[in-house]
């Protein structure tokens, strides 16, 4: 597909012509004279100037084509292969906080093939005028790093059927902008709106029409202290919020533009720029240039400078010492040592200082002048000592102060821990003392607990994977971090006679349906026998505690077994090679008549063997 495949026509064999209504097809819209971006907004207000005029040329190549849709498009004429537009921009401001704007767009000239019902315009062409007004609700777009500024935009249609030079209805585009500027060199400026208009078709095909549209920019562009020039990227975009293209492949239109602008002498603002449309909606071209002059003067106001009687280049309003004339690291006040502190107010007024210390040296920056500091190289920090003037507290007083001892009301002791200073050893070297630490012979490793200071997470099965993350967590197994499924089950060795215990298959309570959490071991049980078809004789054994009767035990633990039975096969293990038995409570593993022994008891087995004949060795 062509890159910037901006405006589309799109012939579907067969189609009937549908009635030309007539719209825009320039999808530029030139921002108001004296602005400093070409297509997105950076208000300004009469502080800066009262009025602005100027004019803009666009031009664009290939802003409308047509082709065959098949399903994809396909160009096969250049209906508007070269288009020339003039704007005539004229902006004006008042009370600091609302500005006006007018733009008259005029095609110029058109070249290109008709074709699909639609065709170049021969000659010049009005389109349709626009009446904008923004309101500055916060700052200034030229002054403060942010600033917030709401209006909007009415286009007043000029009543041309049939052509593309305007819009055969009103509408209108209510926008909200950010803009400010960094650092006094990068203006920058984001602006989103809602364009409202009503549906509109030219020529015939399914993309033939406009309609109402979200429309975002945003640009960024250095700018001199001067403010003189400015050079910067310009995004726009457009996607359809109506209509038979809301949401459709060529539904969304999105132009990249890098721009400059000049201001010769503070009065007339020259521009150019450059882009390409990067996604298609009608009147995006594949290639725009811009190219933009405006008268554009900016208001001089020399305010008188302020009254300074002692003439040392402070004024009164600022000057400690009005009358006489001082430095400006004292605030206009005379500071023999220029230290910034007043000879008036200095304490060592002879000897260079610092003001924290009311003008005497202080080596360690603590605020005690030296002549008074305990600890002359020692700084008495946040946490200063109440008995010895310039020493940092020491509450333990093992040597380190309080700001740099991570036990502050502990003694490390005879062993201190290396690891953290000025605190005790720590025994499983957890990073916490074995006084604070709740399992100060066991230390966390990876999976520490949060609700257990110092202590590892549960693992039930000491299989080093905690049981929020163990899948299998009665079960011993192995970490497997890229499948939380399989993460701490086995890895079942089949082998005849192997009998494998199977402790995280869970049931409901007094039923044998398979709760969830029993999936995972069943699974690895399953890939195991799938693996090794050559042990036919698969056993699944049900076993109870001794709680309930005799015979409701047999029953439930051969249910049981059968639920599992029935999970194999599902999982492709062949129902020929599987039996299963109930044996209740009848073979308990603890004879004990506790929880501890009954959670033992519970437990399915799975037993496997063969029933062919191995070969004899020789």
């Amino acid at each position: 597909m062509k890159r910037a495949l901006a405006a589309l026509l799109l012939l579907v064999a067969g189609g009937a012509v549908a009635r030309a209504d007539g719209f825009q097809l320039e999808r530029y819209e030139p921002t108001p004279a004296g602005s400093w971006f070409l297509a997105v907004p950076h208000p300004w207000y009469s502080s800066t100037r009262y009025f602005a005029a100027g004019l803009t040329l666009d031009y664009g190549h290939n802003p409308l084509l047509g082709g065959l849709f098949e399903p994809g498009f396909r160009q096969t004429v250049a209906i508007v292969e070269h288009q020339l537009v003039g704007h005539v921009d004229v902006a004006g401001s008042f009370l600091d906080r609302v500005q006006l704007s007018l733009s008259l767009p005029v095609v110029l000239m058109e070249r290109g093939t008709p074709a699909f019902g639609a065709a170049p315009i021969g000659g010049a062409a009005v389109g349709d005028p626009r009446v904008g007004v923004m309101v500055r609700l916060w700052g200034q777009a030229d002054r403060s790093p942010i600033s917030i500024h709401a209006g909007g935009y009415v286009w007043i249609p000029v009543g041309v059927t049939g052509s593309h030079a305007g819009d055969d209805n009103a509408r209108g585009m209510p926008e909200v902008v950010l803009a400010g500027m960094l650092k006094d060199h990068v203006r920058w400026s984001l602006d989103a709106g809602v364009l409202v208009r009503a549906h509109q078709t030219f020529g015939f095909g399914p993309a033939n029409s406009a309609d109402s549209e979200l429309r975002l920019g945003l640009a960024a562009a250095w700018t001199n202290h001067a403010r003189s020039w400015s050079v910067g990227p310009e995004l726009t975009l457009g996607s359809a919020i109506d209509g038979p293209r809301a949401g459709k492949k060529y539904g969304t239109a999105l132009e990249l533009l890098v721009g400059g602008q000049y201001h010769i002498k503070h009065t007339v603002l020259v521009g150019a720029g450059i882009g390409s449309g990067l996604a298609s909606l009608l009147g995006t071209p594949d290639v725009r240039v811009i190219f933009r002059a405006a008268y554009a003067p900016v208001r001089t106001e020399k305010p008188a400078g302020p009254p300074d009687a002692d003439h040392d280049g402070i004024p009164d309003a600022e000057d400690l010492c009005p009358q006489t004339p001082g430095a400006s690291t004292a605030k206009g006040c005379p500071d023999a040592d220029r230290d910034g502190v007043p000879d008036a107010e200095d304490l060592c007024p002879q000897k260079s200082g610092v003001t924290t210390a009311r003008g005497c040296p202080d080596a360690d920056a603590d605020g005690v002048p030296d002549g008074e500091d305990l600890c002359p190289g020692a700084r008495s920090g946040t946490k200063p000592d109440p008995d010895k003037k310039g020493c940092p507290l020491d509450s333990d007083a093992d040597g380190i102060p309080d700001a740099e001892d991570l036990c502050p009301n502990a003694k490390p002791g005879d062993q201190p821990d290396p690891a953290q200073k000025g605190c005790p050893a720590d025994a499983d070297h957890d990073g916490v003392p074995d006084a604070d630490d709740l399992c100060p012979g066991d230390a966390p490793g990876a999976h520490p607990d949060s609700a257990r200071k110092g202590c590892p997470q549960p693992d039930a099965d000491h299989d080093g994977v905690p049981d929020a993350e163990d899948a299998c967590p009665k079960d011993v197994g192995d970490a497997n971090s890229t499948d939380p499924k399989t993460n701490g089950c086995p890895k079942l060795m089949v082998q005849s006679g192997a009998v494998f215990e199977l402790r995280s298959v869970h049931f409901e309570t007094n039923k044998w349906e398979l709760l969830p959490e029993s999936f995972p071991i069943l699974d690895e049980v399953a890939r195991a026998l799938n693996e090794h078809q050559e042990y036919d004789k698969v056993v699944v054994e049900g076993h109870a505690d001794d709680r309930g009767t005799h015979e409701w035990n047999l029953r439930l633990s051969r249910h049981r077994a059968q639920s599992v039975v029935e999970y194999l096969a599902k999982k492709g293990v062949r129902r020929g090679r599987l039996s299963y038995e109930g044996y209740g409570d009848t073979k308990p593993l603890d004879p004990e008549r506790n929880d501890e022994a009954r959670a033992k008891n519970r437990r399915v087995e799975v037993r496997v063997s063969s029933t062919k004949k191995e070969p004899a060795r020789k």
